[in-house]
């Protein structure tokens, strides 16, 4: 099965370098305007679509967020995760939404799983790690280089954005 339009083959058929066909769909400013405006155009006719996998690779950076929350059928966390999602839409971020059942381990264990897939946490902790303290693996979060924001649920002993409210007025 064919994968999809490479960058070497617009530049094939562009006459330009995979170097310059690639600054030029990145939008450089070290390409002339014209140049940008001829291989945008081929790139659109061949349906190109850039490879987040290789571009993680080449940045270092995944464009994706983790959303953690205990349920999405709570009318409360579907409308923070809409919301959520409204703004990261018009990114080059995608979501990556982890379900908790307010379970401690099923928290850290989607956290361990995803951790090198994701650039930051959005996180409304689990019921669980409230009420038990243990919060380990949401400190490791903290302290690595990842932005953490806690919603909904403040979680003690992290310094780091928390965005509060009473859900049970919601």
């Amino acid at each position: 099965m064919r994968q999809g339009t490479t960058l070497s083959e617009i530049a094939k058929i562009t006459g330009y370098s995979i170097s310059t066909v690639s600054k030029a769909l990145s939008d450089s400013s070290e390409i002339s305007k014209e140049t940008k405006n001829k291989i945008n155009k081929v790139s659109k006719l061949l349906g190109y679509r850039p490879n987040k996998t290789a571009i993680s690779l080449r940045s270092g950076k995944n464009y994706c967020i983790a959303v953690i929350i205990p349920s999405i059928e709570d009318s409360f966390y579907a409308r923070v995760y809409h919301g959520i999602q409204s703004e990261v839409v018009n990114t080059n971020y995608s979501i990556i939404t982890c379900i908790t059942k307010e379970s401690l381990a099923k928290e850290k264990y989607l956290i361990n799983k995803i951790f090198n897939q994701v650039d930051a946490f959005i996180i409304a902790a689990s019921e669980e790690t409230i009420l038990t303290g243990d919060i380990n693996h949401l400190e490791s979060i903290h302290k690595s280089t990842k932005p953490l924001i806690f919603i909904d649920r403040a979680v003690k002993g992290i310094k780091c954005c928390q965005i509060l409210s009473d859900s049970t007025d919601s």
